[in-house]
Order: structure tokens, then sequence, then C-alpha cells
């Protein structure tokens, strides 16, 4: 399992307004924001460095992602999902999303790595919330799980 030492940024230099990144405690199964990009930053509309994932999110959306992150981080496994990804009152962004665990020992997941792509909307300029639609799983054999 790669570890975010082996991320290299000038690499994806292109994508990385649309990467995220958070650190995972297994002891306290907690995640904590450590990088949003540029994209992903001005559309939750505030950056989530430092921040706890359940003060970085409103209670709805922590409750609806944080099954999700913590699922990929402890089988481990790689998650790609699509179509209404963002949510702002009743109105929906539509993307992706793909979420990757990562390792600083190669073995044990301690973070994950998340890319997200969506289709600006003019009338939804900031402060969304992540959104779950269509999901597909596969563990790290390439397996796809459903």
């Amino acid at each position: 399992m790669p570890s975010w030492d082996d991320i290299k940024p000038k690499a994806i230099a292109r994508q990385l307004p649309l990467v995220w990144y958070l650190n995972y405690d297994p002891a306290t199964k907690g995640f904590t924001g450590r990088l949003a990009g540029d994209r992903i930053a001005r559309l939750i509309g505030k950056t989530f460095r430092g921040l706890p994932l359940e003060q970085a999110q409103t209670p709805a959306a922590f409750g609806a992602m944080q099954p999700l992150l913590s699922r990929v981080v402890t089988e481990p496994a790689i998650y790609f999902g699509s179509g209404n990804i963002f949510q702002h009152e009743n109105a929906f962004l539509a993307g992706e999303r793909l979420l990757l665990p990562l390792a600083a020992n190669g073995e044990s997941s301690d973070g994950l790595l998340g890319v997200t792509e969506y289709q600006p909307n003019e009338s939804i300029a900031m402060g969304v919330q992540p959104a779950v639609d269509v999901g597909f799983w596969f563990d790290l054999d390439g397996h796809s799980k459903g």
C-alpha cells in the first residue's frame, strides 16, 4: 500500500486542486484533515487542514461519509463513486470521487487520499456537503466488492 510520501506533487500538479487527504488514527478511528486542494476547499467553503472530520462537516454529512471513509482504511479497499457527490440544500453537483487507502509503513492504513472531480454549477458556489450516490468497491487485489 503506498504512503503519502510516495505521492509526488509535481507528477500530479494538474490534479492537485481536486485532491484531498485525511490522516486516520486507528486507535480512535478518527480522521483529521491534512490537505484540501483549491477547488475542493473553495466548494466546501473552508479548508479542513488540522480539523477532525466531525468538525469539518455537518453532522449529516459526517454521518454519511464516516462509514465510507472508514471502510476504505479498515478493509483496506478502493472506492469509486459517481453521480451526485455534493449537495447544497435540495441541489446536487454531479461528479466522481476516488478514495485510496495510504499507509506510512506500507501495511496498516493511516491515511486516505481522495480525488473529487465535479461539474461546476453557477447556482452553487460554495458551502456544499459531500453526498454518496453510486459507489463501487475494490479490494486491493482488484476484485469488485459491490
